[in-house]
């Protein structure tokens, strides 16, 4: 037995061989027999084809259509006359060498069984005329195996009702992985794919077997999968991996670092019980001598090789197969790939800083190390470590430790920072109201620390806002207000903290009264314009004195407030916003409802309803308002506001 290195010269012949084999094609006329019979007619082909010298035959069968016993090569203006047959009965096929027409049988049968007979009793037959079809294609892609050195092959195997499987047609398999077979027609089809580049041929009649399998995913044509195509049908995604047959991984596998000093190790792959198996090394495709087991220690001549392990297996008394694994990378020194980490976060007591590793070899396995003052510090050992109360007024480093299996293990140490400070988170005193000065207030800081401030208003710097307090103006209103302050300490880290948010600064009215100050008459308070949203209650007041239950919009006037000046306290209230109240000017004094009349005959302007007794009867008092029947000619006792003024000083309404 030799053992040799995969000889890809043999490929190309190889392939052709076994296409030659496998398919049905045009091949040159049949001798004429003996016979006075003959059958002739004319073939079309599809538009913008044409017959070819010596590209189409037209094929005459017997009853057991085995193989054809007449032949004759269609001629390029598509006529034919196939001649010597002796009297019988026939049937009639035409294949072509034309990629992309499908082979026929008369009457636009798609398989001997259908075909229609022809009887030849000793003179011509003619007009048995046959049109062609464009056929169908079926493409993919091929992964696995040798694909990529482009000599491999798929070929369409179509469903004859008497011959069974039949070689229909081929397309190679580039080195892409790509393939499509032209010219199918009508039927049930499945597919083989073959990798024709790896069957030797050895000295002694040895055979070694290329790698094969059937569609989908299958190890033989028994079990393939069967799939139906129709004339013209455009069918793609037929994909296969010839890595694998029947859902098992069925070559070698290596397993193992392609590192100078580590170890492979071989899987000899999916094979039938009780193969004997030997196994055979080789770096880039030369044979490593005396490596023949399932390990590989890799030396320094390996270095920049891909390796690839051959499986051979015993499956007869002088044949054998042979899987070859996929290559691995190429084998590398053991240099581990390090950077010099760096710690972000803020340098507070309470915080959490985190170490960037930075880049390393992938897969490196890294570890960490926490440092105050030059020493471990106990449990520090995550890639973030929060501050506490021992590390105020130290510095930091980490060291970041990578390990991978088949590298001298690596460590690199961070850049020591500035002392850790202790900081404080700054609150906000004041009222978040246009107008209003908000005070910034630091909380407590390393001793001796230095601030600087910087308001914001939703989170966007305040042009010139750098002073512990701020006054807020109209161009905060609808946004919330923070303070940064950044502490400063020679030998410690600059700290920056900010405070929490203060409610949004509300757009605020001033509140309006309407209506006059006279008894029983009704103010109301307008709010004037606020935020969006914003809700109301009300509170009235005279001479300053809250009102009991005088909290609606409105207020009617009454005895108790004759002689005093009325306000309003409107309260906005909206969810986020500052809560404010804002009370109104003062009314004028409020002025009784009743007077004396301004003349004999008429009343002040202020006070329209006229009162007085009527002359029958003595204690009975009326009041007539503007328009009223009587009201011109009646001569006023007394003059109201309005008629609920009279009423109130015991005046009934006029019957009029």
């Amino acid at each position: 037995m030799r053992f040799t290195s995969r000889a890809r010269a043999l490929a190309v012949g190889i392939s052709a061989v076994l296409v030659a084999g496998l398919l049905s094609v045009a091949s040159p006329a049949l001798a004429a027999g003996s016979g006075s019979g003959s059958v002739s007619g004319t073939v079309t082909f599809p538009a913008g084809l044409h017959a070819i010298d010596g590209s189409t035959a037209v094929n005459l069968y017997t009853a057991d259509g085995t193989d054809p016993v007449a032949s004759d090569d269609v001629e390029p203006d598509g006529t034919y006359r196939v001649i010597g047959l002796q009297p019988g009965t026939y049937r009639l096929q035409v294949t072509s060498d034309i990629p992309a027409i499908a082979d026929e049988w008369w009457q636009s049968a798609v398989d001997y069984a259908d075909a229609t007979d022809i009887v030849v009793l000793g003179t011509d037959v003619p007009g048995v005329d046959i049109t062609l079809d464009r056929g169908a294609t079926v493409s993919g892609t091929v992964d696995g195996g040798y694909v990529a050195y482009g000599e491999a092959v798929a070929v369409a195997y179509r469903k004859d009702r008497v011959r069974g499987w039949v070689a229909e047609s081929s397309g190679p398999i580039t080195a892409d992985g790509l393939y499509t077979i032209p010219g199918l027609r009508a039927g049930t089809y499945t597919l083989s794919f073959t990798d024709v580049g790896w069957q030797e041929f050895d000295e002694d009649g040895t055979e070694y077997s290329q790698w094969k399998e059937w569609w989908n995913d299958q190890p033989g044509i028994g079990t393939a999968s069967e799939f139906d195509v129709s004339v013209a049908d455009t069918l793609t995604g037929y994909d296969a991996d010839l890595d694998t047959v029947g859902d098992a991984y069925s070559w070698p596998t290596i397993s193992g670092v392609a590192q100078v000093g580590q170890t492979l190790t071989a899987a000899a792959g999916v094979w039938a019980p009780g193969t004997a198996l030997e196994y055979q090394w080789y770096a880039d495709d030369e044979l490593i001598s005396g490596a023949v087991g399932t390990k590989l220690v890799l030396t320094p001549a390996h270095r920049g090789l891909r390796i690839v392990v051959a499986v051979w297996g015993r499956t007869g008394p002088t044949t054998w197969e042979v899987k070859d694994s996929d290559p691995t990378d190429e084998v590398s020194t053991n240099v581990l790939t390090a950077a010099t980490p760096t710690i972000s976060g803020s340098l507070a007591y309470g915080s959490i800083v985190t170490a960037k590793p930075g880049v390393w070899t992938a897969g490196a396995t890294l570890s960490y190390q926490w440092y105050a003052n030059g020493r471990a510090i106990s449990g520090a050992t995550a890639a973030s470590f929060k501050l506490g109360t021992a590390q105020k007024g130290v510095t930091l480093a980490v060291k970041v430790t990578g390990k991978k299996t088949g590298f001298i293990t690596a460590s690199r140490t961070s850049t020591t920072t500035a002392k850790v400070a202790t900081a404080g988170t700054p609150t906000v005193t004041g009222r978040a109201s246009v107008g209003s000065t908000l005070t910034a207030k630091p909380g407590t800081w390393t001793s001796g620390t230095t601030f600087s401030y910087r308001w914001y208003a939703d989170g966007v710097a305040i042009t010139d806002a750098t002073r512990s307090t701020f006054t807020i103006t109209k161009s905060q209103m609808g946004k919330a207000i923070t303070v940064k302050v950044a502490g400063r300490k020679s030998g410690y880290a600059t700290v920056a903290k900010a405070s929490a948010a203060t409610p949004r600064v509300p757009r605020v009215g001033t509140p309006t009264i309407a209506g006059r100050t006279y008894q029983t008459l009704t103010l109301t308070a307008n709010t004037g314009t606020w935020s969006s949203g914003t809700s109301f209650s009300y509170q009235w007041y005279a001479d300053g004195r809250a009102l009991t239950n005088a909290t609606k919009s409105t207020l009617t006037l009454s005895n108790g407030h004759i002689g005093k000046r009325i306000t309003v306290k409107v309260t906005g209230r909206k969810s986020g916003y500052t809560t404010i109240s804002k009370i109104s000017a003062a009314t004028a004094v409020v002025k009784s409802g009743t007077s004396r009349p301004a003349s004999k005959d008429n009343c002040p302007s202020a006070y329209p309803v006229k009162g007085n007794q009527t002359t029958r009867h003595t204690t009975d008092w009326i009041y007539h308002v503007p328009g009223g029947r009587y009201y011109a000619v009646t001569d006023p006792e007394q003059c109201f506001v309005t008629p609920r003024a009279a009423e109130l000083a015991g005046y009934r309404a006029s019957r009029e």
